[in-house]
């Protein structure tokens, strides 16, 4: 009678790859992602938006002229001179024709700042002009 060793059998080399661990990863991955994008998707730059009731969402992809309190101008994330910003916005434009411009103001601002980046923006070829506001539902209009 031969007695046979318990190891004998685990000797091989073992072929399966245990996923559990990646799976763990790639759903904890996923769940960052998903707080993360809501944040990235909105403009790079902190405006005090003007709040209204009604508004309407901006669905498809935008292009964000952001103006803070002091007067200065963003194009996306990058600050931009009112001089230069004719010719970026109309650039971005020519390669995504008939997308939306959308104008965030800080509400502190002067009136008139903001017509001159609504002009430059109509000149840049802009057809789709839009201002970005902060919706609250506590306000009656």
């Amino acid at each position: 009678m031969t007695m046979r060793n318990p190891r004998s059998r685990h000797n091989g080399l073992m072929a399966g790859i245990n996923i559990t661990p990646f799976t763990d990863v790639v759903l904890v991955l996923l769940v960052i992602f998903m707080i993360a994008t809501p944040l990235i998707i909105q403009s790079g730059m902190r405006v005090n938006l003007p709040a209204t009731s009604a508004a309407e969402a901006q669905p498809e992809k935008s292009i964000v002229v952001s103006v803070d309190a002091s007067g200065a101008v963003y194009l996306g994330k990058d600050h931009v001179m009112l001089e230069e910003l004719r010719q970026r916005l109309s650039n971005m434009l020519a390669q995504a024709p008939g997308s939306p411009v959308v104008v965030m103001g800080d509400r502190g601002l002067r009136y008139d700042i903001i017509i001159r980046v609504l002009d430059v923006a109509r000149a840049a070829g802009a057809r789709r002009l839009s201002l970005g506001v902060e919706v609250r539902k506590d306000l009656t209009p």
